[in-house]
């Protein structure tokens, strides 16, 4: 019905739609009306007006919406971007984040180093959503070049996270954009990590050595 009503262009209906908010307990129809809200948000892109704006952050801020996530990246409105990095912690709607943060570029950097940065806390230990959202950040600072921008003192603390894969993220910035005293303690800390970690962390991590094997010498 959605599908049919974006073919016919009926904005004003689908808008009212995603406007409405409807308290739905029984956890597989919430799961349908979600996948419904998706399409019908993603059917309104193009929509630039405030309130619909303040209407995606709404639902990309309390549901993880992916579709309203999505669109959010189109806006580049700098004030989306806290909830686009809290959005990278949820396994349903990090790809989502991911492809929304990517649209800001550099813009993004400040905030990913945030995201990179802050650890929440739970009987004194990091939770594992906070782990994933660090994760994901640094994997994103990364890819868009914000590597040269961080101090060495930062670089070290995410070598040597207790998280492999955050360890292994610090390292690859040290490798990105350290000194040659720096590049050669990130290649060290990629061995001693080699046997104590699964083996998927220690696949990238023999690419990266491989890749960085010069650094080694």
């Amino acid at each position: 019905v959605v599908e049919a009503l974006a073919a016919l262009g009926a904005q004003d209906v689908l808008r009212a739609f995603v406007d409405t908010d409807r308290e739905i307990n029984d956890p597989v129809e919430r799961a349908g009306e979600e996948a419904v809200l998706n399409t019908a948000v993603r059917a309104l892109r193009g929509e630039d007006d405030e309130a619909f704006f303040q209407r995606l952050l709404e639902l990309a801020s309390t549901r993880r919406l992916a579709g309203a996530i999505e669109l959010l990246g189109t806006f580049r409105r700098p004030e989306a971007l806290s909830c686009l990095i809290a959005a990278l912690a949820d396994d349903l709607a990090r790809m989502a984040a991911e492809d929304a943060i990517r649209q800001y570029g550099r813009a993004a950097e400040t905030a990913l180093l945030a995201g990179a940065t802050e650890r929440i806390m739970q009987d004194g230990a990091e939770t594992e959503s906070s782990r994933r959202r660090r994760r994901a950040a640094l994997g994103l600072l990364l890819e868009i070049g914000g590597a040269a921008g961080l101090s060495r003192q930062q670089r070290d603390a995410w070598c040597l996270d207790d998280d492999p894969w955050i360890a292994l993220a610090g390292c690859r910035l040290a490798l990105a954009c350290g000194a040659p005293a720096e590049r050669c303690a990130a290649i060290r800390r990629l061995l001693d990590m080699l046997p104590a970690v699964d083996w998927q962390v220690r696949r990238d991590i023999e690419d990266c050595l491989i890749e960085h094997g010069d650094d080694a010498r």
